[in-house]
């Protein structure tokens, strides 16, 4: 649920900027940013493409990094993302969330970050499971 949050965030243009599990919350209505102060519209035709791939990368980065701060839950969270097919799973959420960000926006053009970010997202899980 908090690589679709994320998914969602980017696909509705925006940069969470202190993306952590524990800046989502969730509720019966699906994954919830909190903690906003950080955040950051991504607004392609002013900053360029690049530039907003930088920033969504930065926040997959920091969220997956964050999956190994939870110490007493470490060996659990570790153990639930080296399920066969996990890494395909976190990107399937991701790409989820970014459709429904655009679809939110109703037609707004929105670089393709479930595409691009598809191998970045796989990277930074190895990194975690890594340690």
């Amino acid at each position: 649920m908090g690589m679709e949050g994320l998914g969602l965030l980017h696909g509705s243009h925006v940069a969470h900027g202190d993306a952590q599990a524990k800046n989502l919350a969730f509720d019966r209505l699906g994954p919830r940013a909190i903690d906003l102060e950080d955040a950051d519209i991504i607004e392609t035709e002013r900053i360029g493409e690049g530039e907003a791939i930088k920033q969504t990368q930065h926040d997959i980065a920091a969220f997956i990094g964050s999956f190994n701060q939870v110490d007493n839950n470490k060996e659990k969270i570790v153990k639930a993302l080296s399920r066969k097919n996990q890494g395909e799973e976190l990107v399937r959420a991701y790409r989820k969330g970014v459709k429904m960000g655009r679809a939110a926006l109703g037609g707004e053009y929105v670089p393709n970050f479930d595409v691009i970010n598809r191998d970045y997202i796989l990277d930074n899980l190895a990194l975690v499971l890594k340690h």
